[in-house]
């Protein structure tokens, strides 16, 4: 009984993450009752379920730091010309949304891939004096923006 128990744990938790609608249109990230409470838990989201249209992750107004609001975002299943993903100011001001990090990770966003990102209206901080990049473009990389952003 024990057994078969855990048989099917094991076949539920395999078969959850197969189950995951991807993503397609506005999410809110941080502030009260958002969607995704940090950057990090959307681009972990984003990394699992990939997209099927175009998404927008709307961060509250607010300053945010930590490691929680650093994120690597990997080839993500469904990302096109017309399904871009874009992160960016949920009031469109970059000087009311502020991310600052100062661990010893080298990045903010980490474009892993991604192809088809963009980053729109923030202020982004990096204060670590030995680990100063906001963006890190790896491999492929490509089709990926930054616009309108104060980074320090």
């Amino acid at each position: 009984m024990k057994r078969i128990l855990l048989q099917l744990l094991f076949l539920m938790a395999v078969t959850c993450g197969a189950v995951a609608q991807p993503l397609n249109g506005s999410y809110t990230v941080g502030g009260t009752s958002p969607d995704y409470s940090t950057l990090n838990a959307a681009i972990s989201a984003l990394n699992l379920r990939g997209v099927s249209g175009p998404v927008q992750f709307l961060i509250r107004d607010g300053s945010y730091s930590g490691t929680s609001w650093i994120g690597s975002i990997n080839n993500i299943t469904g990302a096109s010309a017309s399904s871009r993903i874009t992160f960016r100011s949920q009031s469109g001001n970059k000087a009311n949304v502020v991310i600052t990090d100062g661990s010893s990770g080298n990045y903010i966003f980490r474009f892993n891939n991604a192809n088809f990102i963009t980053v729109r209206d923030l202020t982004l901080v990096k204060n670590s004096a030995s680990y100063g990049r906001v963006f890190d473009f790896v491999s492929t990389a490509s089709n990926d923006s930054v616009i309108n952003c104060v980074i320090q």
